[in-house]
C-alpha cells in the first residue's frame, strides 16, 4: 500500500507574547505522529480521513524572515500571522510594505491567515478590562495586507480548531479535485493509520 498523504508547509509568524505556541500545542494534541527539534516542528494527523504531513516554521516577524532569507519560507503553502489582541502595538508590527516585500521575495502565493488572539482571556479564563485591538481594526488590517482569512481567538480549543478545520478543508477540496486518484489512495492510507 502506498503511504499517500498531503504535505503542508506552514509559516507561523508571531511575537513571543502572541500566543502562537497555542497553535503548535493544538497540532501536537491532534497528531498521531510528532517530530520536533529546535528548528523543526512536524506532525502527521488525520483530518476527514486524509493524512496530512504538516511542517511548521515559526518566526518572530516578517522582517526577520526576509533579512535572513530563510529557505524554510521559500515554498510555504500557508502563512499564519498571530497578533496579541491585548498588545495595542502588535497590529503596527505588520505594515503593508513589509508584507508585500515578503510576498515578492518568496513569491508567496499561498493561503494567508491573520489571527488575533486574546491571550489574557485564554490564560485567565475571563475577559480582560484592559484596552485591546478591536475586531474592526483586526479586519481592517487583514484587508490592508490582502489576507484571505481573519480570525479572533478567545476560546483555545474551539477557535483554534476552527482555524485548522478551515485550512485543512480548503486543502482537502483542492486535493480531491486536482488529483482524484491520489485522493482516494490517501483515504485508504488514512483508514490504515486510524486502525
Amino acid at each position: 500500500m502506498k503511504k499517500i498523504s498531503y504535505s503542508l508547509r506552514i509559516g507561523l509568524i508571531g511575537s513571543r507574547n502572541s500566543g502562537k505556541e497555542l497553535l503548535l500545542n493544538y497540532l501536537d494534541d491532534i497528531a498521531i505522529e510528532k517530530n520536533h527539534s529546535d528548528d523543526k516542528f512536524e506532525v502527521l494527523l488525520i483530518h476527514k480521513g486524509i493524512p496530512f504531513k504538516i511542517k511548521v516554521f515559526p518566526s518572530e516577524n516578517l522582517i526577520e524572515v526576509i533579512s535572513e532569507q530563510s529557505i524554510n519560507f521559500a515554498k510555504l503553502d500557508v502563512l499564519i500571522i498571530i497578533l496579541n489582541l491585548n498588545d495595542l502595538n502588535s497590529i503596527k508590527e505588520y505594515e503593508k510594505e513589509a508584507f508585500e516585500e515578503f510576498r515578492h521575495f518568496f513569491l508567496f502565493q499561498g493561503l494567508s491567515i491573520l489571527a488575533g488572539m486574546d491571550v489574557e482571556q485564554i490564560l485567565k479564563g475571563s475577559p480582560s478590562n484592559n484596552l485591546r485591538i478591536s475586531r474592526f481594526n483586526l479586519i481592517k488590517k487583514a484587508k490592508e495586507l490582502n489576507i484571505l482569512y481573519c480570525f479572533e481567538i478567545y476560546n483555545k480549543e474551539r477557535d483554534i480548531s476552527e482555524i485548522y478545520n478551515k485550512l485543512l478543508n480548503d486543502f482537502i477540496f483542492k486535493f480531491q479535485y486536482s488529483t482524484p486518484e491520489l485522493f482516494e489512495q490517501a483515504k485508504i492510507y488514512g483508514r490504515e493509520l486510524i486502525k
